[in-house]
């Protein structure tokens, strides 16, 4: 039976505890507010690019640009899996990870070879884990990501698909609904769908009537 010492040590070893995990949920809380606000900030210039991509698309049957072409036999798919640093966070990070297992699963299935992208540690370690070797990987930005971490993936990607290296590129990622929960989600990113962006164009309200200079193939390509 345990003494009085023993139990006091007890008491004080679990109120320290409580201290250090009240605290990591207060600085928790408060990155999370920090990153809904920036999310709330950048809506409306994300909302805004969408429509102009929807102006284009609407013009998209007359333009010629290898962006747009779906390449005859898929051969190869890049999936970009983007993640956190750090752990301790429920399924934030094992249920990307999980869906991106299965679009290497289906892929690989159908005798295509699959290249992954892995922002966030825990995706880095995932995939050397399971002898999978990421053509780039980053680390340690998943809190503030830079405009250059994007430019390098999407200038990777573009090169790729323009010289017929992949045929597919598919973004997997947390979709924040609000504080508490996530939604996964899986977006084709090349080639880009511009039939969807149509019919969303058509299903919306009426956007703006752009007029591109110096025209829509050169705004396409930018």
């Amino acid at each position: 039976m345990p003494s009085l010492r023993d139990i006091k040590k007890r008491i004080t070893s679990v109120q320290s505890t409580k201290q250090i995990t009240r605290t990591m949920e207060m600085v928790a809380t408060a990155k999370i507010r920090r990153a809904t606000e920036r999310i709330t900030a950048a809506t409306p210039y994300s909302d805004s690019m969408m429509e102009m991509l929807r102006g284009v698309a609407e013009r998209a049957t007359t333009l010629e640009h290898p962006l747009l072409k779906v390449h005859e036999e898929e051969k190869s798919v890049l999936v970009i899996a983007i993640v956190s640093d750090r752990g301790l966070a429920g399924g934030f990070n094992s249920n990307v990870l999980r869906a991106v297992d299965h679009i290497v699963s289906v892929n690989r299935a159908a005798g295509k070879e699959v290249k992954l992208i892995a922002c966030g540690k825990k995706a880095i370690a995932y995939f050397n884990y399971r002898k999978l070797n990421p053509v780039m990987i980053f680390r340690d930005l998943s809190a503030d990501p830079t405009v250059e971490e994007a430019r390098q993936i999407a200038d990777y990607a573009i090169d790729a698909y323009s010289k017929s290296e992949i045929d597919e590129v598919v973004v997997v990622y947390n979709h924040a609904r609000n504080a508490a929960d996530q939604d996964v989600m899986q977006e084709q990113i090349l080639p880009i769908e511009t039939q969807n962006l149509a019919n969303a164009s058509e299903e919306s309200s009426p956007s703006a009537n752009f007029e591109f200079e110096p025209s829509a193939e050169a705004v396409l390509t930018q």
